[in-house]
Parts: C-alpha cells; structure tokens; sequence
C-alpha cells in the first residue's frame, strides 16, 4: 500500500496549479475477522480496503473528496484529475473560510511495523481447541493498517503499525455471563490460556442465584475494563481545548482548576505507544506523548491545527475531535492478587455499559453494570448480581472514593469496524474505590 499511495500522490500533484494547495490523507488496512459462537468460526474473511482524502485549496476556501482507493493507482489518480474540474468550479463558489489549516512544509518521515502477526488460522486454533464444550461468544480481527499524508510541496508521511484485538464472552444460561478481551502487537497463547482460565473460573459463579442489591453506596473494585469504559465517556470533549473554552467540557471545572481528581491519577496521550498515525489528518504531527492530567491535576489538552488558529493554544496535531486516540492512565501499588481482600465486603465490577453524562458541566455519569459482576463478603466473590445502576461524579470515582490503583494495566484496541477498523486504544488500571453510588 506504500507504494500505491507514493504513485498516487505523484500523479494527482501533477495537476495541481501553481497557485492551488493540495493534499493526501490515507487510510488503509489487510484485516482477518472471526466471528465465534458456541466456541465455533461462525464466520471468517478478509478484508483488505483503503480510502484517500483529497484536500484543495485556493484564496482562502477549502473544499474535499473521499475516494474508495483501487488496485491501479494511475487509474484512481485519473479519476480524480478527471473531476478537477467540478472540484475548482465549487470551491469557487465556496465562503472563504478564515480558519482553513494547511501543512504547509515538505517534511518526509516513515514509521513501518515489519512484524509477522500470527497466522490467524492458528489463532482460531488456540481459542476453539481451548474453548470447546462452553458457550463463547467473541469477535477477533487482526492485521496491518496503514495511514498516509502527502501534499503538493513535497511533504510525505506514513505510518502503519499490525495489532490484534479479542472481545469474548463466556455464557453461563440466558443473560448471566462473563466478559472478556485481549489486545495488542502480537497475540499471546500463554496470555489467552490465562484470560480463559480466569472467565472460567468466574463463569463457574455465574450459576449461582443472582443477589439484588438495594439502591446506596458501596465499596467497588473496577477492572481495567470498566476504568476504560468510564474514561471512554470523558474522551467524549472532556480533553478538548475546543470545548474547555466553549465551556462545555464534561472536566471543565478541572482544567479550570476549581476541583481536582486523586493524586495518583494521571492520564496520557501516548501516541508513541499506540495503534494510531503520528500525524492526524491534515498532516501535522502529534508529540509522542502529551500529558492530560497530571497528579490529579488537569495540565494540557488535546488542539486541532483548527482550533489553535480560530481559539488560541498550541496545535499538538489533534483531530478535530480532540479526543485521545492512546489514552493511558498510569498504575498504582495494589497488585491484581490483592484486589479481594482489598475489597473486603463491596462490589467487584468486571463491565459497565450505557454510560453516558447525567450532568455534563459537573463531570457527571451514569450507566449500568453488565457481564461478570460479583457481590464480594470478607474478600471473596459470593454470587453475581442483577443489573444495577450508578450515577456518581468523576471528582469522587477517580477522587476523594479513589482507594488505590493496580500495578498492571492491561491494554484494549477499539473493536469498533464502522467503515474501518478503528485505532483508537487505552492502557488502564483497576481502581479500588471507598465508594460508590447506585441509584436503582
């Protein structure tokens, strides 16, 4: 796919006018997809795709078109070119727009993962022969992706990185049962033989009566998992300096520092540890890492080349989003063998899901507990609960409630394939938490 998109780019930059600025932006990938049910392939295929954006620019106005990318890039680039015209013809008619951003340097630089990922054939291997006789549920994709960006000055950047994501659940009988993940560079059987041997030996629980518990506060152990959930919710604006100076942040009272979370929070954009580009669409750079929250204090946020021209602040290559790609929060000191007795008498939370702001501008959430989630008495798991509901702050869920935080983190890759597979990714702890409340 390299090679295609330096052929392309050759081309389509050879039509651009003297007085014109274009670029590139690519997005490709060779995907294997699993799908399991009854720990059997249900259904299995390869995907191997790309789409190209083109971006024109003249007298201060801006216009774009999205290309499926073929096999000839010669026959793509002539498409394209064909349609200059149509193209010019609009952007002519187009409102300048003041705040239009363009990379306009010849910067070159490539970072090629060159790794064998596993053969997806012996993947399936491992987890049928392992999971044979229990009722798995999961989805598995695997594979290259890669990401390009290119202008007619001469800049050229590329990126491309292979990654593995696992998402299973092992059923007990109708709704009850547990949930599970394995993500990363390149799969693991010994780290899948430990995942499956310990939703195992919870699924053995889930045969148990469910407890209702009533409405109140808790103690509550989160896994990684569920920490991720919950941070999924605030990368929904909260890191974006857009919307902190919009004031509609769901953490603008911390960067405003008028509250703070735990001192043992701290939250990075690790772009340098993740599955995503170093450059985001337009084609700047993004800084390997770039501190959110630091000690509980909120330090930097996420800036669009956009956002920095029309609202102030430093452009650190965010997409207009702004929202982290490679969310890593960092450990603490409990270790993961401790969490039980830690716990004591609470609830030990393995999934959480229809998360969403009960009240936005207070950092506010809601949502449900869902798979494998335990009553806990004298540090041992008892029996699962049914489905309850929390709605609590993140000033007390990663603050004043916020016990201690496990050693190990695991890391989990996007499983989203909405037109493409996703490279968005977090690295997070289990939180011990003092307190917690459920409303149902």
């Amino acid at each position: 796919m390299k090679q295609y998109f330096e052929d392309l780019s050759q081309a389509v930059f050879g039509a651009v006018a003297t007085d014109e600025q274009a670029s590139l932006y690519f997005h490709g990938e060779r995907s294997d997809f699993v799908r399991f049910n009854h720990a059997r392939v249900r259904q299995i295929g390869t995907v191997d795709q790309a789409y190209a954006t083109f971006n024109l620019q003249k007298n201060g106005r801006a216009i774009s078109e999205e290309f499926i990318c073929g096999e000839n890039p010669k026959e793509d680039a002539q498409r394209l070119i064909n349609n200059l015209g149509a193209l010019r013809e609009a952007l002519s008619v187009l409102p300048e727009d003041p705040y239009a951003v363009f990379y306009d340097t010849d910067n070159i630089r490539v970072e090629e993962d060159t790794s064998e990922n596993v053969s997806v054939h012996d993947v399936v291997e491992d987890i049928c022969s392992t999971a044979a006789g229990t009722d798995l549920v999961g989805f598995y994709a695997s594979g290259p992706q890669f990401f390009g960006y290119a202008n007619h000055r001469g800049a050229h950047k590329w990126f491309s990185r292979a990654s593995h994501v696992l998402e299973y659940s092992l059923y007990a009988h109708g709704d009850k049962a547990v949930k599970s993940g394995l993500a990363g560079s390149r799969w693991s059987t010994d780290d899948w033989l430990k995942s499956f041997a310990s939703q195992k030996e919870q699924l053995a629980l889930m045969e148990k009566e469910p407890v209702t518990l009533s409405p109140g506060t808790y103690r509550v152990f989160l896994s990684p998992a569920a920490v991720a959930e919950i941070l999924d919710v605030f990368c929904w604006g909260g890191f974006s300096q857009r919307a902190k100076e919009e004031k509609r942040s769901a953490l603008q009272l911390l960067y405003e520092n008028k509250k703070q979370l735990g001192p043992q929070i701290s939250l990075v954009e690790d772009t340098e540890a993740g599955v995503g580009p170093f450059f985001n669409s337009a084609g700047f750079d993004r800084p390997p890492q770039t501190h959110l929250v630091r000690e509980g204090r909120g330090t930097d946020l996420l800036v669009a080349p956009r956002t920095a021209k029309q609202i102030g602040g430093v452009n650190n290559g965010a997409d207009e989003g702004e929202s982290p790609q490679s969310l890593s929060m960092a450990g603490g000191q409990l270790q993961e063998a401790d969490v039980l007795s830690a716990l004591g008498d609470g609830i030990y939370i393995n999934n959480l899901w229809y998360l969403n702001y009960s009240d936005r501008l207070a950092g506010r959430i809601t949502g449900m507990t869902r798979f494998g989630c335990f009553q806990v008495t004298r540090g041992q798991l008892v029996a699962p609960i049914n489905v309850m509901r929390f709605d609590d702050s993140i000033y007390s869920l990663f603050g004043t409630a916020c016990e201690g935080l496990t050693q190990q983190r695991h890391t989990e890759i996007s499983a989203a394939t909405y037109g493409a597979r996703s490279a968005s990714a977090k690295c997070t702890p289990g939180a011990l938490l003092g307190a917690m409340k459920f409303t149902l």
